[in-house]
């Protein structure tokens, strides 16, 4: 599958992203039409930011995530 590519290609560049641009990059995929994509990425972005202890946006991200029926 393409998706899958695209998945392990952006899984390849996820160490050299912050937490907001995962977020970002994750619901465009979302609404671009590519949801288990964007699945991988929310979920990347959700671990970023409890890396970086960002307790804020952590709280967005499984919010968002949660919204979009992603857990």
């Amino acid at each position: 599958h393409l998706a899958q590519a695209t998945q392990a290609q952006i899984i390849d560049c996820l160490a050299k992203r912050d937490e907001t641009g995962l977020y970002a990059e994750g619901l465009a995929l979302y609404h671009m039409g590519h949801p288990d994509t964007a699945k991988v990425i929310l979920h990347q972005a959700a671990l970023v930011a409890q890396k970086l202890k960002n307790t804020v946006f952590y709280r967005q991200i499984s919010f968002t995530i949660e919204a979009l029926g992603m857990e």
